[in-house]
């Protein structure tokens, strides 16, 4: 499966690919705005995009709402450190906000069909 990471935090990033390349084919943003391009220039569909909300240029739902207006159909999970945010996108293939000190549960709860 194709996934998309988009962070600009290389710490994040590192642990993320590490335990997704095992499996997958895994790709890396560092901002919205290059997500953005990348999904709106490439051939690549991608299944499964995990991305950072707070971000410089471009935060997750500048991309999440990029995807939505698009019709893709793919799953998006979001994290963040500021746990007290709401997502105020209305998206059938977005399966959550997760903190970002517990990566631990983000990898628990990615569908089980991406293994």
């Amino acid at each position: 499966m194709k996934i998309l990471l988009v962070d600009d935090d290389p710490s994040v990033t590192v642990l993320l690919k590490e335990f997704l390349r095992l499996k997958h084919q895994v790709h890396e943003c560092k901002s919205g705005d290059e997500a953005i391009a990348l999904i709106g220039r490439s051939n690549i569909k991608f299944d499964l995009i995990i991305c950072d909300y707070k971000m410089p240029n471009g935060n997750g739902i500048d991309v999440l709402e990029f995807i939505n207006a698009h019709s893709f159909d793919t799953r998006f999970i979001l994290f963040t450190s500021n746990t007290d945010l709401e997502v105020p996108v209305t998206y059938d293939r977005f399966l959550g906000l997760y903190p970002k000190d517990d990566l631990d549960k983000l990898l628990k709860d990615i569908p089980s069909d991406f293994y």
